[in-house]
């Protein structure tokens, strides 16, 4: 699903047509910032960032392949600092909900743009999938815990403008856009992958917030209602599981001076 996410991001802009004359495909994810530059002889070139090693390395080979000078660097997008002014364009995919201050991410990339560059990133839907919805509720319900959902910071279009507005963006544009992709694993398996995703993320840590009691109780009563949840969206979609990912493609311009 990931390269139909920086499909979109291209397909709303992402960069001025200078810049796109040098077509790069950048498939890094999450935490991501790939920014672009569309003069080439420039002191900073078309750069990409990303913590994983493992997307950079192939990052690293689609650029060769492509014949493209790509800067990639293993680096926190909010660690990251270039000279004020830098790019034409700077593109965000699948991230900028998981950075831990939205409006200091974006007056930071703000920064990097020259006056008339392009900034572009995606958000998501909050729950991102009904599973996870169950799964918070229940923590919720029968736990008494509040556990925030990171997309619901920019988990409408109106949110995603208010950001952009908020740092000094103009010209803003928000498009949704809605992907559906059947289920091809067991359901059992699908569920459960959900569970195992929120369990270490950072965002729900729930070894460090429940007993391993309550843990093994949340568990259970997560699977039944999922498994009862799915089998109802079953029925009404000839017996596949259709996976549903609603994306927020948002678009903010840095004004000139």
């Amino acid at each position: 699903m990931l390269p139909r996410l920086q499909h979109r991001l291209r397909a709303k802009g992402g960069a001025p047509p200078a810049a796109r004359q040098r077509g790069f495909v950048v498939p890094i994810a999450k935490p991501l910032t790939v920014v672009s530059s569309s003069k080439p002889d420039e002191a900073v070139g078309p750069s990409g960032l990303d913590l994983g090693s493992r997307l950079l390395e192939r990052a690293a080979a689609k650029a060769q392949a492509a014949g493209l000078e790509l800067e990639l660097m293993q680096q926190d997008a909010d660690a990251a600092s270039f000279p004020a002014a830098s790019f034409d364009a700077v593109t965000c995919c699948a991230a900028l909900p998981f950075l831990p201050d939205t409006l200091a991410s974006l007056r930071s990339w703000r920064g990097w743009l020259r006056p008339g560059g392009q900034l572009v990133f995606n958000a998501f839907r909050a729950p991102s999938s009904p599973e996870f919805g169950l799964l918070l509720g229940l923590l919720k319900d029968r736990h008494g815990l509040c556990v925030e959902d990171p997309c619901a910071r920019l988990g409408s279009p109106e949110r995603c403008r208010g950001a952009l507005e908020a740092a000094e963006f103009t010209e803003v544009q928000v498009w949704t856009e809605v992907v559906e992709e059947v289920v091809t694993k067991p359901v059992a398996e699908y569920v459960e992958g959900v569970w195992r995703q929120t369990r270490h993320s950072p965002f729900a840590p729930l070894d460090a917030l429940l007993s391993a009691e309550a843990l093994d109780s949340l568990h259970g009563e997560y699977m039944a209602a999922a498994l009862e949840a799915a089998a109802g969206r079953m029925e009404g979609a000839g017996g596949q599981l259709v996976s549903t990912l609603t994306t927020y493609v948002a678009r903010g311009v840095r004004p000139e001076e």
